[in-house]
C-alpha cells in the first residue's frame, strides 16, 4: 500500500476539487506531512493520516462548520485516535470560556440536562471511508 499521495491523488480518492484542496493548503487548513512543496514546480505529498484529516475537514465543512472551527476541532484529535482507533468516537461541546472541549470516548454519552448540543465524530467511519477508497 502507498505511504504518500500527491494532491491529484487526494483529489481523485476523496472527490474534493483540486482548487479547493489548493486553497485549503495555501491557507493552512490542511498540511502535507510527508513532503511540503518548497515552491513553484514542487509537489506536496500527503500521508494516509493526512487523508483522514482532510476527509474529516471536508465533512465538517459540508455540515456548515466554519473552516477555522473545523481546523480547531481536527487539531484536537490525536493522530493516534485516527490511526489506532483506541477510542471509536470523539465528542466536542462548547466551552463556557469559548471554543470547544473535546474528549475521546468508547461510545458517545448522552447529553447532560443543561447541554443543548454536542458534536460527536465517529472516527471509525472516517477511517473506514478512506481505507475503502485506498483498496
Amino acid at each position: 500500500m502507498k505511504d504518500r499521495f500527491s494532491l491529484f491523488e487526494v483529489r481523485d480518492l476523496l472527490g474534493i476539487r483540486r482548487n479547493r484542496l489548493q486553497e485549503w493548503l495555501s491557507l493552512g487548513y490542511i498540511k502535507a506531512s510527508v513532503k511540503r512543496s518548497d515552491g513553484r514546480g514542487f509537489r506536496n505529498y500527503f500521508s494516509k493520516e493526512d487523508l483522514y484529516r482532510i476527509l474529516l475537514f471536508d465533512k465538517l465543512r459540508f455540515l456548515g462548520v466554519h473552516r477555522t472551527a473545523a481546523l480547531a476541532l481536527i487539531k484536537d484529535i490525536e493522530v493516534e485516535e485516527l490511526v489506532k482507533l483506541r477510542r471509536k468516537y470523539y465528542s466536542f461541546w462548547p466551552s463556557p470560556e469559548g471554543g470547544w472541549i473535546g474528549v475521546a470516548q468508547e461510545k458517545p454519552i448522552s447529553l447532560a440536562d443543561d447541554e443543548i448540543f454536542r458534536l460527536v465524530i465517529n472516527l471509525e467511519a472516517v477511517k473506514m471511508e478512506v481505507d475503502e477508497k485506498l483498496e
